[in-house]
C-alpha cells in the first residue's frame, strides 16, 4: 500500500512538520507523496519557513530523523493554491474564492482515491476553517475504507502557537514560549487524532462526469442521490418470474403489464445516466398524443413482451389485438397503468414508496406525461434482447 499525505496549511507552517513527525517518525508510515493546499499568503510563508536552503524546517526534520525520511520528497511544487483569473488567491474572502478552494480540494482528493493501492492521509489541522470543512466534506463523499482523516493535537497548546517549536527533537531541549514560559521538549505531546466520519462513497452512484465537475455540480449530484438513497429501497425487475421486487416485497404482474412497466422503468434508468436532475420528469416521462402513444413506446413494449415470450404467441396476439399498426392506443395504456397501480397499492406496505414505484402522470389534462418517479440509479432491469 502506498501512502499519500494531503494537509491544509495556514500561516503556521509548523503544522506541516509536526504532522510529518507523527506519521513518519512516531507511526513509521513511509510517505510516497505529499500535497499541501494553502492560500497564496500561506504558501509563501511555508516556502520560506519550510524550504529555505539553510533554515528550512523540512530539511531540519529530515536531518534530525534521516532513517524516517530516506525516500520522502517535498518541494514548492507540492504546495497547491487555487487561482482566480490566472492569479493565485491570496486569501479566502469571497464566495467565489471559497468555491475555488473547494474545487481544488475535491480534485486533489479525487485524484488520490482513484488509485486502489493508495491510502490517503488527510489532515485538517491548518488553513482557514472553511478549507477544513471542505476537506471533511470531500472525504465524506470520496474516501474509501483505507483512507484516514486527522486533526493535529499539540499539548501544551502554547507551544504550538507561541514558540519556535516545529517538531519534537531526538534529544530533549528547553522551549521558551513567547510569554516566557519554559517547557522541556519531552513534555510536549504531538499526535494526530483520527476524526470519525460517515463514508458515503459506496452509497452513491456518482458518474465520472460528476467527479470531474465543479464542487457545485458534485454537491447537486450527491444531494439528488441522497434524496433517494436515504428513503427508497431498490426496485428490481425479474423477467423470468415477471415480478417486481421492492425491498423485501415481490409483486407478480401479467405479461403485458410487466412489459409496460419494464418499459417505463428503463426510461427512468436512462434518465439517470443523462440528466443531472432526475426530478425533471418532463425530460423522460412519456408523452401521450391522444388517442395514441409514440411509435417508440409501442415498439419498446413489443420488444419486452417478446423477451417474455420467445415463442412469439403473446407477441403476435399483442400486435394483432392491441397495436393499431405500430401505434399504442392510449386507452389500452391507461387501463394497464390503472391495473398495475392497483396491484402495487394492494401489495406494497411501505406507503412512502408507492408514489415513486407506481406509474405517475404529470401535466395538465390533454398534455399529460407518464412515468416512474423512482430514482433511476435504484432501478435494476433486465437487458432487452436485440
Amino acid at each position: 500500500m502506498r501512502h499519500h499525505l494531503l494537509i491544509l496549511l495556514g500561516l503556521h507552517p509548523k503544522v506541516f512538520t509536526e504532522t510529518l513527525y507523527v506519521l513518519s517518525v512516531s507511526r513509521a508510515v513511509s510517505l510516497d507523496k505529499i500535497s499541501v493546499i494553502a492560500t497564496e499568503s500561506a504558501r509563501q510563508k511555508a516556502i520560506t519557513e519550510l524550504l529555505a536552503p539553510q533554515t528550512g524546517q523540512f530539511w531540519a526534520l529530515k536531518h534530525a530523523y534521516p532513517d524516517s525520511f530516506k525516500n520522502v520528497k517535498f518541494s514548492r511544487d507540492d504546495i497547491l493554491t487555487a487561482s482566480e483569473h490566472d492569479h493565485h488567491i491570496w486569501d479566502i474572502n469571497s464566495t467565489e474564492r471559497s468555491y475555488a478552494f473547494f474545487d481544488l480540494i475535491l480534485q486533489t482528493v479525487a485524484a488520490a482515491v482513484a488509485e486502489d493501492d493508495v491510502c490517503l492521509h488527510a489532515v485538517v489541522g491548518g488553513g482557514r476553517r472553511t478549507m477544513s470543512v471542505y476537506l471533511a466534506m470531500a472525504m465524506q463523499i470520496l474516501a474509501r475504507s483505507q483512507d484516514r482523516l486527522y486533526h493535529l493535537v499539540v499539548d501544551p497548546w502554547e507551544v504550538e502557537t507561541g514558540s519556535d517549536f516545529y517538531f519534537p527533537p531526538p534529544e530533549n531541549k528547553k522551549i521558551i514560549t513567547n510569554s516566557g514560559r519554559a517547557y522541556e521538549s519531552g513534555q510536549v505531546t504531538v499526535d494526530l487524532t483520527d476524526i470519525p466520519f460517515i463514508r458515503l462513497r459506496n452509497r452513491l452512484s456518482l458518474p465520472d462526469t460528476a467527479l470531474a465537475s465543479s464542487s457545485r455540480t458534485l454537491l447537486s449530484w450527491v444531494q439528488t442521490e441522497l434524496n433517494g438513497a436515504l428513503v427508497l429501497p431498490e426496485l428490481r425487475l425479474d423477467a423470468d418470474e415477471r415480478c417486481l421486487t421492492v425491498g423485501s416485497e415481490r409483486i407478480t404482474l401479467q405479461p403485458q403489464q410487466f412489459a409496460l412497466y419494464w418499459y417505463f422503468a428503463d426510461r427512468s434508468r436512462e434518465a439517470a445516466k443523462t440528466s443531472r436532475n432526475e426530478q425533471n420528469y418532463d425530460h423522460y416521462f412519456e408523452a401521450a398524443h391522444s388517442p395514441y402513444f409514440s411509435d417508440a413506446m409501442g415498439q419498446g413494449v413489443l420488444d419486452r413482451l417478446h423477451a417474455l415470450d420467445p415463442k412469439g404467441g403473446k407477441t403476435e396476439e399483442f400486435s394483432r389485438k392491441v397495436l393499431d399498426g405500430r401505434l399504442l392506443p392510449m386507452e389500452w395504456v391507461l387501463q394497464k397503468i390503472s391495473r398495475i397501480n392497483s396491484c402495487l397499492k394492494s401489495r406494497v406496505r411501505q406507503a412512502h414508496v408507492l408514489p415513486y414505484i407506481t406509474i405517475s402522470s404529470i401535466g395538465r389534462r390533454g398534455e399529460k406525461r407518464y412515468g416512474i418517479k423512482h430514482p433511476g440509479t435504484k432501478i435494476h432491469t433486465p437487458t432487452v434482447p436485440p
